[in-house]
């Protein structure tokens, strides 16, 4: 699974870039610099971004905006230090927001985040291939 971690302080990005290639995940790190539609689109397609940004509401965002844009349906995972009660489930449905957790990050709790993402594309890559999961 090809991960992205975007617009982290550099320590947070290499721990979270080790843990993850550790666990056998491809990371690409993205910083303040290379935001924009043109870098973004250079790299390969991610299958989830990780998105560290305080954010009081997501349809605010620039960044977010542009991710979504660039890449719809892929899911984020947004890390803050506080998360806005103004954030509303249909906002952030809109944006492709998986989940949001909350710093200092506890690395087991984004591990089982990004196994949830991955098993719901497997979810949905099997509903779309008309398999029958509860088949015997």
């Amino acid at each position: 699974m090809k991960i992205w971690v975007v617009d982290c302080e550099r320590l947070l990005q290499k721990t979270i870039q080790n843990f993850l290639e550790n666990l056998g995940y491809e990371v690409e790190i993205f910083s303040d610099n290379d935001f924009s539609a043109t870098n973004l689109s250079k790299g390969n397609r991610p299958e989830l971004i990780i998105f560290n940004q305080q954010i009081e509401t997501l349809s605010c965002n620039s960044k977010l905006v542009l991710l979504n844009r660039v890449f719809p349906n892929v899911p984020i995972i947004v890390l803050s230090n506080r998360i806005s009660p103004n954030i509303t489930v249909d906002e952030a449905l809109k944006f492709c927001v998986f989940s949001f957790l909350k710093q200092p990050l506890q690395l087991l709790e984004l591990e089982l985040q990004i196994a949830l993402v991955q098993r719901n594309r497997s979810s949905d890559n099997d509903r779309k291939s008309g398999d029958n999961v509860f088949a015997e």
